[in-house]
């Protein structure tokens, strides 16, 4: 491995364990004391499912079904998992693969 490469992956790595680390290291002393951040902790997540949402289906074409038919199976699926099974993991996966194998296989 070229050294200049070594020293782009560990830089890398060292600002993602800083980026991801520094948040829980700062707030740890407001732990259950401050309003404002635990409404943030109530709010965000549904907020960031939200917009995710909406830049996932933003382009869907509704001009003809196989245009934007896998996108409305793969959603009701991920919302029917979510709903039945409350695990992140098997809602993201099923609807990836639901999603991907509309795209291939089916349309």
């Amino acid at each position: 491995m070229e050294k200049n490469t070594l020293l782009v992956l560990i830089i890398l790595v060292v600002s993602t364990i800083l980026c991801r680390s520094l948040p829980f290291l700062i707030l740890r002393k407001y732990n259950g004391e401050n309003e404002y951040l635990e409404y943030l902790g109530e709010t965000l997540p549904q907020a960031t499912i939200a917009m995710l949402v909406v830049y996932c289906l933003k382009n869907v074409n509704f001009s003809s079904p196989e245009n934007f038919l896998p996108e409305i199976i793969a959603s009701a699926t991920v919302i029917g998992l979510g709903l039945m099974k409350k695990s992140s993991t098997v809602v993201i996966l099923a609807g990836t693969f639901s999603y991907m194998v509309l795209i291939r296989m089916v349309f």
